[in-house]
C-alpha cells in the first residue's frame, strides 16, 4: 500500500453514505488527499429486447444521478466544517458496484476505497454488510470499511492480524507507510489454533 493520495467513496445518498463521506473528507484533509464520490446506477432489468428504450431510460437515470451526486458533494463539504477542505470530484457509473469501483480505480489510480456498512445480516454480512461483502477479495485497491455511526479520529493505534508469512511483513510495512502522517502504534496479533503446530516463523 502506497501513500494515500486519492480516496474513492461509493455512495447511494443514504445516511450511511453521508457518514462515509464525512469520514473520507476528514481523512483526506489529514492526508492531503483528494476524494472521489462514485454512484453506481444499475441498468433497468428486462429491457434487453428494446435497446433504444433502455438507452433512453439509462440516460435519464444518469442525468438524475449526476444532479443528486453534485448536490450530495456540495452539502457534504458545507456541513463538514473543515479548515482545509480536500479536492472532491464525482462520477456516475452505469452497472454493478464492483465493476464500477474497479473501473474507476483503474482509470484514476485510486489508493483507497472507503465504504460504509450497516452489517445487519448473517455471517460475513453481519460484520461487513452485503455491498461490502461483495467487494472483499474482488477489488485490488485497499478497502477501508466504516461501520454505521463511526466518527472520524486520527489513527493512533492499528491492530494487524498476522500468520507470520513474509507477505504480512510487507503489508504491515505498506500500511505503516500509508498512515505515516498519524505515526500510529502498530500492534501485531496472531491467533494460534491449539490443534495446529506452531509455525516455524
Amino acid at each position: 500500500m502506497k501513500t494515500i493520495k486519492s480516496i474513492l467513496v461509493p455512495v447511494d445518498f443514504t445516511e450511511l453514505a453521508v457518514t462515509s463521506y464525512h469520514f473520507a473528507l476528514r481523512l483526506a484533509e489529514d492526508l492531503s488527499a483528494s476524494v472521489h464520490l462514485l454512484y453506481c446506477q444499475s441498468a433497468a432489468p428486462g429491457m434487453t429486447t428494446h435497446p433504444a428504450l433502455l438507452q433512453n431510460i439509462v440516460e435519464e437515470l444518469r442525468q438524475s444521478a449526476e444532479v443528486k451526486i453534485k448536490q450530495f458533494q456540495e452539502e457534504g463539504i458545507a456541513h463538514a466544517n473543515l479548515k482545509s477542505p480536500p479536492a472532491v470530484t464525482n462520477s456516475v457509473s452505469i452497472g454493478g458496484l464492483r465493476e464500477g469501483i474497479n473501473r474507476r480505480c483503474a482509470e484514476d489510480d485510486i489508493d483507497l476505497v472507503l465504504i460504509g456498512t450497516h452489517g445487519m445480516l448473517d455471517g460475513w454480512d453481519r460484520l461487513f454488510g452485503t455491498n461490502t461483502t461483495s467487494l472483499v477479495g474482488e477489488i485490488e485497491t485497499p478497502l477501508l470499511v466504516v461501520p454505521a455511526g463511526t466518527k472520524y479520529h486520527p489513527f493512533k493505534s492499528v491492530c494487524f492480524a498476522t500468520d507470520f508469512r513474509d507477505r504480512d511483513l510487507k503489508n504491515a510495512t505498506r500500511l505503516n507507510k500509508a498512515l505515516y502522517r498519524f505515526l500510529p502504534h502498530l500492534h501485531f496479533l496472531h491467533v494460534q489454533d491449539p490443534e495446529a503446530p506452531e509455525p516455524a516463523e
